[in-house]
């Protein structure tokens, strides 16, 4: 870890000339893996993926002692401040020590701060863009699905939520979900459960695409003619923009471009 880097970066965010991200790039070029911060004592100590320790002092003047009761709620209205309006880190600080915030760790590989109570209480905040997609997160997104025609706008909401590929297995009818972080989500019953066609026919499965990009038949429907047509999962390549249908043996049987707009009548 360089020292000289990170004691002036340690000044500049004191200052107010780096913001969260900057910083954090800077660190991690640096070579710190986690940072602490302990407003007990006002100073902030950086780890390195080598070892070392480097301590600086947080040389703010009339900061106020810090809360025995854990305000989350006035935490989270202090960190969005700091996310949306590039909020001074003195106005943090001093925000967060009311808030009962007696340090925290940042982890810089692991996208995470932790913000510790004095009573135990905790607070995990995900760095923009890093938290883990959820299960309602994916479930919301679906709920806006009438028909195939609205297919666009859900590779559109998946896309903003970090999926990048998904996998939807026809026999048990369950999806599994793959994020831009390396996450992964699995999901059942996210169709129904149908039978597949030992004998795969690609020919089969392009009218009922057709007809299911084009409003004209629901979900279940398409699952039901896919596996009739040797269908056992597709994968959903949202970079690629692509949906790949795969038989029984894991053959492809045909890849197909996601439509990105509303297809005609």
């Amino acid at each position: 870890m360089n020292t000289t880097i990170v004691q002036d970066i340690a000044q500049k965010v004191l200052a107010g000339a780096l913001s969260f991200p900057e910083a954090v790039r800077a660190l991690v070029a640096a070579g710190v893996e986690y940072y602490h911060v302990d407003y007990a004592t006002l100073r902030k100590s950086c780890y390195g993926i080598d070892g070392s320790v480097v301590t600086t002092d947080i040389a703010y003047d009339g900061l106020p002692p810090i809360a025995p009761d854990f305000g989350a709620t006035a935490l989270k209205a202090d960190l969005i401040d700091s996310q949306r309006h590039g909020q001074h880190y003195r106005d943090f600080s001093r925000r967060a020590m009311a808030a009962g915030v007696q340090g925290y760790f940042a982890f810089l590989h692991g996208q995470r701060v932790v913000y510790l109570g004095r009573q135990g209480d905790q607070h995990i905040e995900w760095f923009p863009g890093a938290a883990p997609l959820t299960l309602d997160q994916i479930k919301a997104a679906y709920a806006k699905v009438r028909s195939g025609a609205d297919y666009p706008r859900l590779v559109r909401d998946l896309k903003q939520l970090g999926v990048t590929t998904y996998d939807h297995v026809l026999s048990t009818g369950a999806n599994v979900f793959h994020t831009t972080n390396g996450h992964i989500v699995q999901a059942e019953n996210m169709g129904p459960a149908v039978p597949v066609a030992d004998r795969a026919d690609s020919g089969l499965l392009r009218q009922p695409i057709s007809a299911h990009q084009r409003g004209r038949t629901d979900y279940p429907t398409l699952c039901g003619e896919a596996g009739q047509a040797g269908v056992a999962k597709w994968v959903s390549d949202l970079r690629a923009m692509t949906c790949t249908y795969f038989d029984r043996s894991g053959q492809i049987l045909l890849v197909e471009p996601i439509p990105t707009g509303k297809y005609a009548n």
